[in-house]
């Protein structure tokens, strides 16, 4: 693999580290919270 091919590659990773992680725990989190709502 070329140098630029994988800063490419390395930096897709990293924004979706960026981006997943975040929204992952956010969906998590919304959901825990309704099934909570509900559950009361």
């Amino acid at each position: 693999m070329t140098p630029s091919a994988a800063n490419l590659l390395y930096s897709l990773v990293g924004a979706a580290i960026l981006i997943v992680i975040p929204a992952g725990s956010f969906l998590l989190w919304v959901s825990q919270k309704d099934a909570l709502a509900r559950g009361r």
